[in-house]
């Protein structure tokens, strides 16, 4: 039986990049973009590990988590964040029983490392920044997010070519694929730098 996953995560395009990747790992994907919905759907779907991003366009991530934990301890919760975690949030975070977090750019490799670690039982919280770290500017969250798409449609482009889904489509059809991807990053870093 496959592990299931809930991703919350409003970044179209990290979402897709997540969902593609994890799919072909063999774990069945379901996501939403609202930390509301994501609220009403773990007691439908009984994911065995929820992604939660902690900034979401609806709610905060640590709000959603926990609301959460109010009425389910056992759900596994691993955080991803393109901020640095504040001093005050670490124990809060801690206390809510996240089991991992990730910090964006996310290499899809540490993610695949990650998510089957945990489904595999082994829960290890790793250190958490020191008291003196301070918050990484909305900007910067902005540009991790934009470099952890590019990254993972690029790796997501080699695992295609190295795995040979891409030997079972035309040649034209690959290059196509390729020249989407392209234009994909080119649209991404002009809509960064347009803000």
């Amino acid at each position: 039986m496959m592990n299931s996953i809930l991703l919350v995560e409003d970044e179209a395009d990290v979402s897709a990049v997540f969902q593609s990747f994890l799919g072909r790992r063999g774990f069945t994907v379901s996501a939403t973009a609202s930390g509301v919905e994501a609220l009403r759907l773990i007691p439908v779907l009984k994911p065995d590990l929820v992604l939660l991003d902690i900034t979401l366009s609806d709610s905060s991530g640590i709000d959603i988590l926990k609301t959460l934990r109010e009425t389910d301890t056992a759900t596994k919760v691993i955080i991803i964040t393109g901020q640095m975690f504040l001093s005050d949030k670490v124990a809060a975070i801690r206390e809510l029983g996240i089991v991992d977090y990730l910090e964006k750019p996310i290499v899809l490799s540490r993610l695949e490392e990650i998510v089957t670690r945990v489904l595999g039982g082994e829960i290890m919280m790793p250190k958490l920044l020191p008291k003196t770290a301070e918050a990484v500017p909305f900007d910067r969250h902005r540009l991790m997010n934009v470099l952890g798409v590019m990254r993972g449609k690029c790796e997501s482009f080699v695992l295609d070519v190295e795995d040979g889904f891409l030997d079972k489509m035309p040649e034209r059809a690959q290059r196509d694929k390729a020249i989407q991807i392209m234009k994909d990053l080119i649209r991404s870093i002009e809509e960064l730098t347009k803000k």
